[in-house]
């Protein structure tokens, strides 16, 4: 089956004795790099303090040897392993997104995906209310789906800082070498795989409307090649809804909404696994229902994207 990704630039990372990390990341210009590093002699006295050259150098030193060196220093920022969590996303007429809405440590580089997984939830979310066509309680489905995903990054980035900071702890060296036993088993490598990049996210959709259970239900549709050229994920360019189908007579039934879900008829639908006559798919590119075989279309749709016009 045809996907796409895109790979990033490779990541060149160092702990020193002393518990040092350092990460270098190579930018588009040669001979320059993204630096982050971290560890317990990094205390100023006030957050505020500017990050100076001799700072960094110190640290790259410890990592990677005396010889090593910083010629310029463009922008620099302090962060801290603060993890807070606002106890709703919604109040009424205000909404929380991004950093309003969590923060943490930086462990991981989960912060940007997080904010940006919660403005694509949102996002249709509020059009649709703002639009007047939002069936009831979509608005608050917003929370119901995106404070565990968050909940659940604070806990691993905490268990990270916990593992890079507790140099001096017995229990947590235990920990440490149990933790690298399982990290040498390919599903527990998928797993935190999912989690830390967000492609591990399963919003909960076990109502009489998400249609038969399959594997894709509630996930994120993969990138898949439909046809000559064209590839689902650009489907949702739109904004809109996409429905996904094998049988016509799924067309004919999402015909009322086509102003928010453009249905695409395809000889078959590419997947691994389990096969699916059709998937509805939100604007956020979360699968919302599934149907090996007839099911009530008309109420997913109703569910997630309102009264027909």
């Amino acid at each position: 089956m045809p996907t796409r990704w895109t790979s990033t630039a490779k990541l060149f990372a160092h702990t020193a004795p002393a518990g040092q990390v350092t990460a270098l990341i190579p930018l588009d210009e040669p001979g320059h790099y993204q630096l982050f590093t971290i560890g317990p002699d990094i205390r100023p006295e006030s957050r505020e303090a500017p990050v100076t050259k001799a700072e960094l150098e110190s640290a790259v030193r410890k990592s990677y040897g005396e010889e090593a060196e910083i010629t310029e220093v463009r922008q620099a920022t302090r962060f801290t392993d603060a993890s807070r969590q606002v106890e709703r996303y919604r109040v009424g007429r205000v909404l929380l997104a991004g950093d309003a809405a969590h923060i943490h440590l930086l462990a991981g580089a989960q912060g940007m995906n997080l904010g940006i997984q919660d403005a694509m939830n949102l996002g249709w979310k509020l059009a649709a209310e703002v639009l007047g066509r939002a069936p009831e309680g979509l608005l608050d489905s917003y929370h119901a789906e995106r404070h565990p995903v968050a909940a659940e990054v604070l806990e691993n980035t905490r268990a990270q800082g916990l593992f890079m900071f507790a140099k001096e702890d017995p229990g947590v060296d235990v920990l440490r070498g149990l933790f690298t036993k399982l990290l040498a088993l390919p599903q527990v490598n998928r797993y935190l795989a999912g989690r830390i990049s967000g492609l591990g996210i399963r919003y909960p959709m076990d109502g009489a409307d998400a249609g038969p259970s399959h594997e894709l239900l509630g996930a994120r549709m993969p990138d898949i090649q439909l046809a000559d050229d064209v590839w689902d994920g650009e489907l949702l360019h739109t904004g809109r809804g996409v429905l996904l189908t094998v049988d016509s007579a799924f067309v004919d039934a999402a015909r009322p909404w086509s102003d928010r879900v453009e249905a695409v008829p395809l000889p078959e639908i590419p997947l691994t696994g389990e096969g699916a006559d059709a998937l509805l798919i939100r604007p956020d590119g979360y699968v919302c229902w599934t149907a090996p075989a007839k099911s009530d279309l008309e109420t997913a749709l109703t569910t997630w994207f309102g009264t027909p016009a």
